[in-house]
């Protein structure tokens, strides 16, 4: 009776550790498609002051700001993407 009974908190603690990672893997998902809408958004501004660059000072100052942020957006995208992937293999891997 003692085995069944770590055997049953063991599919607890399993199911629970489901359901977190698929929250988290929501999570996860939502924030990755939240910086793409921001990356695109990003990218859109920066091609536009491109288009408009000239000799300003400010214009080039504002394109290093973005282009810095695209950067930054980009690698937290890339980190988002691997972290949803490592869940993803988790979840795989308990079916």
């Amino acid at each position: 009776m003692e085995s069944f009974d770590r055997l049953e908190e063991k599919v607890r603690k399993a199911v629970d550790l489901v359901k977190r990672l698929r929250k988290e893997n929501a999570d996860q998902q939502h924030r990755l498609e939240e910086g793409r809408k921001h990356v695109a958004d990003v990218e859109k501004r920066l091609h536009a002051l491109e288009k408009q660059q000239g000799a300003s000072t400010d214009l080039h100052r504002q394109v290093d700001g973005l282009e810095k942020e695209l950067k930054s957006l980009r690698a937290e995208r890339a980190e988002v993407k691997e972290r949803v992937a490592k869940l993803v293999d988790v979840l795989d891997n308990l079916e």
